[in-house]
Order: structure tokens, then sequence, then C-alpha cells
């Protein structure tokens, strides 16, 4: 009983992230803005695309990602952050969700890599033809058509496609695409390892070490990422009633159709189970 105690204590102390929106108008323009926990008293706070290409590692790193993902898209607000999982990770991390878009399924990672890629593709030439050299700028320069913070995740990254990887790896982050994996592999760009407290005691490249030695990062089970992605999903809906005036984005897989990714899972229709 006494450790139950503690461990409620404990979750308590490092509630993952508010469920009520930040200022609207700050959200949309860096709707990555996340907080990830807590060091020496103080929260920690990342941009998402900042962690892209690192390798979380370690007991907890599922109880980490499930957080990430809750962040980011309490965080960002209807319609402007997605997930991108494989299949077998989705029912890994969140098997409990059903489907609405705002978390999809690929059916492998080579799948998943092509559709990032499509969707490079794609933005790069509206952040052309609005003469806009990252996202962030493009949804100044056109708020009536926000760009979605595209997060995808994965577990594994087969050896034969470890270059386009690299090389996605090199130029996503100024189009709003991060991608964290959950292993260590050749085409991660650096590494933090997290010990069973969630607590972070190696990190690489440098500037990320500097930030997040020591940290204690935010967790959640798989049946609190169920909970607070429903709480997430019914608030947006409230919100997206208050904001007709914003046009809706267009979700990757209908961007880029693409029958290996899927409306597998999403926080809308959350089933604890």
């Amino acid at each position: 009983d006494d450790d139950d105690h503690r461990d409620d204590d404990e979750a308590n102390e490092t509630a993952p992230f508010p469920i009520l929106p930040y200022d609207d108008a700050e959200r949309r323009q860096h709707p990555g803005r996340i907080d990830i926990g807590t060091r020496n008293g103080e929260t920690v706070a990342v941009e998402i695309t900042g962690l892209s290409g690192i390798a979380i590692t370690g007991p907890a790193s599922d109880d980490i990602a499930r957080a990430l993902i809750g962040a980011l898209l309490a965080r960002a607000g209807p319609g402007a952050a997605e997930v991108l999982l494989t299949t077998d990770l989705a029912k890994r991390l969140l098997p409990d969700l059903d489907s609405d878009g705002t978390i999809r399924g690929a059916q492998s990672t080579d799948h998943m890599l092509r559709a990032i890629e499509a969707e490079m593709i794609a933005r790069t030439r509206r952040l052309a033809a609005a003469d806009a050299p990252d996202a962030t700028s493009y949804r100044m320069a056109v708020p009536e058509n926000p760009l979605p913070l595209l997060l995808a995740v994965l577990a594994d990254v087969p050896d034969d496609s470890m270059g386009r990887w690299s090389a996605l790896l090199a130029s996503s982050p100024r189009l709003d695409i991060a991608v964290l994996f959950l292993a260590a592999n050749r085409a991660a760009t650096g590494q933090l390892v997290a010990d069973a407290n969630r607590s972070v005691t190696e990190v690489t490249p440098h500037p990320l070490a500097k930030q997040l030695t020591g940290a204690q990062l935010f967790g959640l089970r798989a049946d609190e990422a169920v909970e607070v992605l429903g709480a997430v999903a019914a608030a947006h809906v409230t919100e997206e009633s208050d904001t007709d005036d914003v046009e809706s984005t267009q979700p990757i897989t209908e961007a880029h159709p693409n029958p290996h990714v899927d409306e597998v899972h999403s926080p809308a229709r959350a089933q604890i189970g």
C-alpha cells in the first residue's frame, strides 16, 4: 500500500501536461513546443522537432513516447498535429484507441518512410509557393491554411533503408516533421537513455545533454494514455466548433493516398479496456 501511495504521489507531482489549451495564436505558430519533464523543480520544455532523429532507449521508453504524443496533441489543438506509427508499434503503445485520423498507422517501416518522403515533397512545394523558408514562416504567411506538425515514431529501421532515413532527418525539421526512434540504430542522430524512473542518464548530442541530463521525463502507461488522449479529443471537438474561420488541414493520407497508411488509431473515440 505504501508503494502504491508513493507511486500516486509521484504521478501527481509529474502530471504529464495540461489538457486546457495554451494561448491559441502561440500554439498555432509553434504546435510542437511542449513540456516533457522536470529538472531541479523546473519544467523542461522543448521543440519536438529539436528531438527529431533521437533514439529514446531504456526500460521506460514506451511510457516516455506516449507522454510525448499526448503532450503534442494536447498542445497543438485541432488539426495542428498528426502522429504516424507503424501498426505494430501503435498496438504496443496505444492498444485501445479507435480512429479518426489524428493518430495513423503505416503497415511497415518502409511504408512509413515512403509516406513521409511524399509528405516532405508536398510541404517543400507549399513552402516554395508561399516563399516561406520553414513551416513556422508558412503558418505566419498563410494562417488560414495551417500546416500540421507531423510526428513519426518507430521502433526498428531496416539496414537497407538507413541511408534514406538519414537523408530524411537532415531536412525534415524545417518542414515540421519530427522522427523519433524507440531503439538505437545507425540512422539516429543522437540517443537519450532514461532509467526505469524516467530519469535521463545519458544524452547525445551535446546541446540536448546540457538541457536534458538529469531531468525526469513525463510518462504515461497505455491505459493512462488512452484516458488522456480521449480527454484531449473531447476538448478539441469543443474548440473546433469555435474555429470555423480556419480551414481544415490536409492529413497525410489524403494529401498522398496510400493503401498502406491507415487511420488505425485515434484519441477521438478512446476505449479503455
